[in-house]
């Protein structure tokens, strides 16, 4: 949207010279009660703008403002997660659940409802099929989840393989 501007301006010879554009001009006879109510005007404009863009840097709608929630905090494009659907990977479950947190963080989302929503929307091929189990014995009344710790430790007992620790110490003693 373009913003049309005007220019008014008091001449030497108590004219009124209204502008919107450097070509077209036009002057006008104006007596002393009509120039203050003109500097009254511009006054009143300027003390409105500034009112306008200190509301608008609050809400974060300023299009030109680098700041989005106050001085010193840059928007910025927040990367979408991956969606996590290995079956028994835990090095993959680890980096879901990680970028989740982070992701959380990232948007300031506070609402643990709003958590488990968000991270069950992220979730794919096998862990999908789970959760739409869970999501039925949840809305049956057999099973709670609606924190994200909650949702966390259910991945883990799902999705967790039981021997990581013995695999791992194994992998390292077969390196020697």
């Amino acid at each position: 949207m373009s913003k049309a501007q005007v220019t008014i301006l008091l001449s030497s010879r108590s004219e009124l010279v209204v502008s919107t554009n450097p070509k077209h001009n036009w002057r006008v006879r104006s007596t002393p009660c009509m120039v203050k109510f003109w500097r009254t005007m511009k006054d009143e404009l300027g003390e409105l703008n500034t009112k306008v863009n200190i509301t608008m840097r609050a809400v974060g709608n300023d299009n030109h403002n680098p700041y989005a929630e106050g001085v010193g905090q840059r928007r910025m494009k927040v990367p979408k997660p991956r969606a996590f659907g290995r079956a028994r990977d835990a090095k993959e479950l680890e980096k879901f659940l990680f970028d989740m947190e982070q992701y959380f963080r990232a948007v300031r989302m506070d609402s643990e409802e709003a958590k488990v929503t968000t991270a069950t929307m992220y979730l794919a091929g096998d862990a999908k099929l789970w959760w739409r189990t869970k999501y039925v014995d949840i809305q049956d009344g057999r099973c709670v989840i609606d924190t994200w710790e909650d949702l966390r430790r259910e991945l883990k007992a799902q999705f967790f393989p039981e021997n990581v620790e013995y695999n791992a110490r194994r992998n390292l003693r077969d390196l020697k």
